[in-house]
């Protein structure tokens, strides 16, 4: 039996067709760039005709953090995440004014994950996580 830590996705839609941009804009967010968000892995990729800029949302120990403005307290203060909206902002402030046409939340905050384990554990549905849907920001 294997286990990940936590990691949430989000994935918003450009509307431009210019990958270079995208990947750009990608860049910006990143936790390894000058002024990124903590926690966030990105790319930019074709998608549809448009340019898809796809986000994974690391939790992150508070012990790793030296700051945790604009993050997200999560499972008692013990870790923090960057939140959805902090990272569509960001994502739309650099696209220097170039819109989303779409953005897609994929998994759960921790408190949400752990409140569907819990009441999926309490009330015998080990399978729960089969009937979940993706939210659209």
């Amino acid at each position: 039996i294997g286990a990940i830590p936590f990691m949430m996705n989000l994935n918003v839609t450009l509307d431009t067709d210019d990958v270079s941009f995208g990947r750009s804009v990608a860049s910006a967010v990143r936790a390894t760039s000058p002024g990124g968000l903590p926690g966030v892995q990105a790319m930019a990729f074709p998608h549809e005709g448009k340019v898809e800029v796809a986000c994974n949302v690391d939790l992150l120990p508070t012990e790793r953090l030296s700051s945790t403005e604009n993050m997200q307290p999560s499972l008692g203060g013990k870790y923090y995440h960057t939140p959805a909206e902090v990272i569509r902002d960001r994502i739309l402030s650099e696209a220097q004014g170039i819109g989303a046409i779409g953005t897609t939340l994929v998994g759960f905050t921790p408190e949400e994950a752990y409140a569907r384990a819990s009441y999926a554990l309490t009330h015998g549905h080990a399978e729960a996580w089969k009937s979940v849907e993706r939210i659209m920001m």
